[in-house]
């Protein structure tokens, strides 16, 4: 065990320069963090959805065929 913390360690020096992340979190924090991301694109996107089309620029193809 202690020479696969050793090998971990030493990895991740190698790849970010420093023996361990400046900020550990729980795999339960970052399911939580990425539901609470998620959540808040849907509402943003039922609120654009409610607010009606937008002024979006026509495709070019589409004018084309007008």
């Amino acid at each position: 065990m202690r020479m696969l913390t050793y090998l971990w360690g030493s990895l991740y020096l190698k790849r970010f320069g420093r023996d361990r992340p400046s900020d550990v979190k729980s795999i339960e924090q970052v399911f939580r963090a990425k539901e609470k991301k998620k959540e808040e694109r849907r509402k943003k996107k039922e609120l654009q959805k409610e607010a009606g089309p937008s002024d979006r620029k026509t495709h070019p193809v589409s004018l084309e065929k007008a």
